[in-house]
């Protein structure tokens, strides 16, 4: 469906109730494969298992309010992002492949709204950065849970925003950089899973962390930046337990 520049627009004023895609939607290479206007609003929208979403810029562009959005297909823009957000979106979960590629793919979600809660078991990745919450956008809750992973060629995770709680129990990677780069807000990281930067920093911070609850897999964490206020170690046995491995850190954590 949609070989224009939008393949499904919702506008202003309008709501859809339900959104389902099982086949394919798509537009030009200009073009927004689904865009959810200002005063627009999506109530449900799900792309089943056997669903691909694509757009030249952003496969889907959201201005609007999307109350419930499912992925379990491809969601992927080749000119910018996977998922571009500055409206706000209630619930996304994804189990299927959020992505952006191409020489002008750039980020698997760019979210310059609110996001209320976003739970992922499923693939988040872009070429710059998987995830990009931007300054002044907030992300309530993010889960990345086991088998979950969300990954970039620069960053696994910029974050210029608030994050208020980030729980890893997947894998966040970056190919080239750092896992974690955080300017914003980040109010508790519990990292059980690992944050993986073979060529960086796993956690870059330059703004401000609340709590960081580390493990990591048992890996030791590399760390640059200011300290959390608080680092607490989680112990799995006598051989697995979380470690720091810190560089030009500054500030002062209370250790539990």
């Amino acid at each position: 469906m949609g070989d224009g520049s939008i393949g499904i627009l919702n506008h202003t004023g309008s709501t859809i109730s339900i959104l389902s895609n099982t086949g394919t939607i798509g537009a030009s290479d200009n073009g927004n494969g689904i865009v959810n206007s200002s005063g627009g609003t999506i109530i449900s929208l799900d792309n089943s298992s056997t669903g691909t979403i694509s757009g030249g810029l952003a496969a889907i562009s959201n201005i609007g309010v999307i109350t419930n959005m499912t992925n379990s297909g491809t969601i992927q823009g080749a000119g910018g992002n996977g998922l571009y957000n500055s409206g706000t979106i209630i619930d996304l979960t994804n189990s299927g492949t959020i992505r952006s590629f191409g020489m002008g793919g750039q980020y698997g979600i760019t979210n310059s709204g609110n996001i209320s809660a976003l739970n992922n078991t499923g693939v988040i990745s872009g070429l710059t950065s998987g995830l990009d919450n931007n300054f002044g956008a907030t992300i309530t809750t993010l889960l990345n849970a086991t088998g979950g992973s969300i990954g970039g060629g620069g960053t696994g995770i910029n974050n210029a925003g608030t994050i208020d709680t980030l729980l890893n129990n997947g894998q966040i990677s970056s190919s080239f950089s750092t896992g974690l780069f955080n300017s914003g807000n980040l109010g508790v990281i519990t990292n059980i899973g690992q944050i993986l930067a073979p060529f960086g920093n796993m956690i870059s911070n330059s703004g401000g962390i609340s709590t960081l609850n580390n493990l990591n897999g048992g890996v030791a964490l590399t760390y640059t930046g200011t300290l959390p206020s608080s680092y607490n170690i989680i112990i799995n046995s006598s051989t697995q337990f979380g470690k720091l491995a810190g560089s030009a850190i500054s500030g002062i954590a209370t250790i539990v």
